[in-house]
């Protein structure tokens, strides 16, 4: 897949030229994005457990994040990445925690090829997160990214709260004890 058919059926030139690093745009329509991963996919790539270590899963629950005791493995004696214990993943899920999967890019081809093609297109380096996430529970609280990101919705349904305003090019968090409240305060409608 090129990047032409990644946005379809927005143009490349309308991309660039109205939205990128303007302002956020919601591209609809049966695409070839629509067979980059599916729930059933996940369910096989979450059993792929060398990957699953504490540097790139968690799990939020209501905004919150699950310590890694909760569902790690205890550590090994030689002191290697704690990989995740899958009974205790998929406990949490059921009582709805949200999942944040990271570099899924180095475990499934097809993404990989997206990641490479995006990084192709913006002459940068581009990796590949999986969020899943539950009716009527919320994972994050309003927050600012710190890089691009092309949120590719593949499966359910989600309500996506983007607000008015965009931080001027910001290169860290927000961080402290009203990091929050500023940012919430600065998100406009």
């Amino acid at each position: 897949m090129d990047f032409a058919e990644f946005i379809a059926p927005m143009t490349v030139e309308t991309f660039m030229t109205d939205y990128f690093g303007r302002r956020p745009v919601h591209i609809r329509g049966e695409t070839a994005r629509i067979g980059l991963l599916s729930a059933a996919r996940l369910e096989q790539l979450l059993a792929v457990l060398p990957h699953w270590t504490e540097d790139n899963l968690k799990l939020i629950l209501n905004s919150r994040p699950i310590l890694g005791e909760h569902f790690l493995e205890k550590a090994d004696v030689n002191g290697s990445r704690r990989p995740a214990d899958p009974a205790k993943v998929q406990l949490f899920l059921r009582i709805g925690a949200s999942l944040v999967g990271d570099h899924i890019e180095d475990i499934d081809p097809v993404v990989r090829q997206a990641a490479a093609m995006l990084s192709d297109q913006f002459a940068g380096t581009a990796g590949a997160n999986v969020y899943c996430s539950f009716q009527g529970i919320r994972a994050f609280n309003t927050h600012c990214d710190l890089h691009e990101v092309f949120a590719v919705q593949l499966e359910g349904e989600k309500v996506w709260q983007i607000y008015e305003n965009r931080a001027e090019s910001p290169v860290e968090a927000l961080t402290g004890e009203n990091a929050q409240a500023i940012i919430d305060q600065a998100r406009a409608r």
